[in-house]
């Protein structure tokens, strides 16, 4: 007798996929740690599907830059033959179908803008896949440092005006009123200086004019209360913050 096999056909199909991914970021500076206003940043994204016998449709690694960073033209690098492009303040990586769960690395170069001393910049990514409803969106930020700051000042006087019998229109002399004016200014771009103050002793041979200390042009008291200035025993002080 011919054994009865009966037979049944059964369809494989591929496991349901997911995303693990991280971003990190540092500075093209070597073993430079903060950051500063005209630094290169590096970024790199990083992601995989973990779940082994499944596939990714389409993976796609993007990033679209934050306000505050600049795409470094040919700094683009897409591992495992991905294809990369930068358009529109946006980085894609295009890996096409994967189906094996080894990392998928996209690494590029921004450097930070003018205006963003002071400030955290956030970066998010999306790794996404046809088949995979949620993207993954790895990120990392960023704090700007400001400078360090380098001031330059300058003091100067004029002849507010001449005492009586005083002809000499070029030159104080003795009873005259002058009027002095310091000014300092911070000469470096997005540096911080804090708690700026100009201060002033009055010098023997001179009598401080009680109410005419100005700050940046406003009038404030001699005494020391709330505004920006004070006058208080021959020392003179404008306090800008």
């Amino acid at each position: 007798d011919t054994p009865d096999k009966p037979e049944e056909e059964v369809n494989v199909y591929p496991r349901v996929p997911d995303f693990e991914s991280e971003k990190t970021a540092q500075n093209l500076t070597d073993g430079k740690e903060e950051y500063e206003v005209g630094d290169t940043v590096v970024y790199t994204i990083k992601a995989r599907n973990p779940v082994s016998d499944s596939l990714v449709e389409n993976f796609i690694i993007s990033d679209e830059l934050p306000e505050g960073l600049s795409f470094v033209d040919g700094s683009l690098e897409v591992s495992d033959g991905g294809s990369g492009s930068f358009e529109d303040g946006k980085v894609t990586a295009n890996f096409g179908d994967v189906a094996d769960t080894e990392w998928r690395t996209v690494t590029f170069h921004a450097k930070i803008e003018s205006g963003q001393s002071g400030k955290k910049i956030e970066n998010i990514a999306a790794v996404t896949g046809s088949n995979i409803d949620t993207p993954d969106e790895p990120k990392t930020d960023i704090t700007v440092d400001p400078k360090d700051p380098v001031t330059e000042s300058d003091k100067s006087y004029s002849i507010a005006e001449k005492a009586d019998g005083n002809t000499d229109a070029e030159h104080a002399e003795v009873g005259d009123t002058l009027t002095y004016k310091i000014q300092t200014r911070n000469t470096i771009e997005d540096s911080l200086i804090q708690n700026l103050t100009i201060s002033d002793t009055i010098p023997e041979g001179l009598e401080y004019i009680a109410g005419t200390l100005k700050v940046d042009g406003e009038a404030v008291t001699d005494a020391a209360d709330e505004d920006k200035g004070q006058a208080v025993d021959g020392d003179i002080l404008g306090a800008f913050g």
